[in-house]
């Protein structure tokens, strides 16, 4: 093998060749990872931060891995993770969640940040994946419409990875972009984009007064605050329970018309979203009972960008494919999260429920873009809807569509075929003999 590989007037040196080069470590990467690895195909994971997580590194409990009807819907290694959380007294595992509607339950699993940076680093070890962090992949290899590995910077200069197969898992499908494929952004009507958030945690909350303070005062209250300037607009009140007593981690932070595959809004949105953090805490001090002696603990390591680039695939899962709960031929996942748009331009939250509080299923299709081969896409970057990606992008079904991306990249590496050429029959059965539902 050359060591070099020439890029644009000079060469960069190979770092490694491998059959699957997966980028970024969030819920949805760090789960294909194990799954490529597991299924014997040599495998590199590249995460741009120091840690693994993503947005599980950020106080965000894990959702709907039960569907609001009471029918389990994500087993396989998400579970996998969730019981090694609840062995290291990291999680407390699948709680009944009211985040549904009034009379329909989900699920949710509070989680511990610090364990499971670490539960996800031992997994991806066990099963063999070779791990790169601190690490930016800023462009992919593409011969005649074919991905032939991805471009890396870092401390060590910038480099090449040659690999069979490329999963972008990278939250805004920025190396599927780079590679060619076509992608959306946004909604139709104006192509703006669901709002950010930073999450934040605070201690010393009597959570028996808080969770039982009524939630239409607290939208109430919420409004009139935005109307005195109390608060910015576009901020809502959502907090959950953590495995710590007296902690809660806060979803209160919004601000609008921000493009999170822009550095500079980026940029703004960091620092409009802490400014507003003291603002939720002061106002949750003064109104909601439970929060009168909260202290601010921590913040997220990362802003929690809901919406950015949705990849056009083989197809397109729609808002009502979501809420008619249908199923596929070619499913290799399955949903139960209803969907849930925060406005792109104010304040508020839409929502709208599965047809009997069931589950919809993904099809494979969705994670093949148009055109472009030797490419999966795995997360909230899928091919979807503006609506249906309302469901999409929370981290249990992130989780799930992993699972079935990493376990397409190595039968597609066996068999000697792009991904899109696999057959999605067999890596369905493949899927389920592992442990995960489909």
């Amino acid at each position: 093998m050359n060591h070099t590989f020439y890029e644009k007037g000079r060469n960069l040196p190979i770092l490694d060749k491998v059959d699957v080069v997966v980028v970024g470590g969030g819920p949805a990467g760090l789960i294909a990872a194990i799954a490529s690895a597991r299924n014997k195909a040599s495998t590199l994971l590249i995460e741009r931060f120091g840690f693994l997580g993503g947005m599980a590194a950020t106080g965000l409990p894990l959702h709907a891995f039960i569907a609001a009807d009471g029918t389990r819907v994500i087993k396989g290694i998400p579970q996998e993770v969730v019981d090694r959380l609840i062995r290291n007294k990291g999680s407390p595992g699948h709680m009944p969640g009211k985040i549904v509607s009034k009379t329909m339950r989900g699920s949710t699993a509070p989680i511990d940040p610090e364990v499971f940076k670490q539960v996800a680093l031992e997994m991806l070890e066990e099963a063999n994946s070779k791990i790169l962090l601190y690490t930016l992949a800023v462009d992919g290899i593409v011969q005649r419409n074919i991905v032939k590995g991805v471009i890396l910077e870092n401390k060590s200069g910038r480099q090449a990875v040659l690999a069979k197969v490329v999963i972008d898992a990278s939250g805004d499908g920025d190396i599927a972009a780079r590679c060619g494929a076509s992608f959306e952004k946004g909604r139709k009507e104006d192509g703006l984009m669901q709002p950010p958030s930073l999450m934040f945690t605070l201690a010393n909350v009597d959570t028996e007064k808080s969770d039982s303070f009524p939630k239409d005062k607290l939208f109430q209250l919420t409004k009139e605050a935005n109307q005195k300037g109390e608060l910015p607009a576009p901020v809502n009140q959502l907090w959950y329970f953590t495995i710590q007593k007296g902690v809660v981690a806060v979803n209160g932070t919004r601000v609008n018309r921000i493009d999170g595959t822009q550095a500079l809004d980026l940029t703004q949105a960091e620092i409009e979203l802490r400014k507003q953090i003291p603002k939720v805490v002061s106002f949750l001090k003064r109104y909601v009972s439970g929060f009168e002696s909260s202290v601010l603990v921590g913040t997220g390591p990362i802003i929690g960008v809901r919406e950015t680039r949705r990849i056009i695939g083989e197809y397109v899962l729609t808002g009502e494919d979501v809420l008619q709960a249908r199923q596929f031929e070619d499913q290799i996942a399955k949903s139960g999260y209803f969907l849930d748009i925060h406005n792109p331009n104010g304040a508020g939250v839409q929502r709208a429920y599965i047809k009997g509080g069931a589950s919809y299923g993904i099809p494979y299709r969705c994670l093949i873009p148009k055109k472009i081969d030797n490419l999966v896409v795995a997360g909230r970057c899928i091919s979807t809807t503006f609506e249906a990606h309302a469901s999409t992008r929370v981290m249990g079904p992130c989780m799930a569509i992993g699972q079935a991306a990493g376990t397409a990249a190595a039968l597609a590496v066996r068999e000697g075929v792009p991904p899109r050429k696999l057959e999605a029959e067999k890596l369905r059965q493949t899927l389920l003999e592992q442990g995960a539902i489909v």
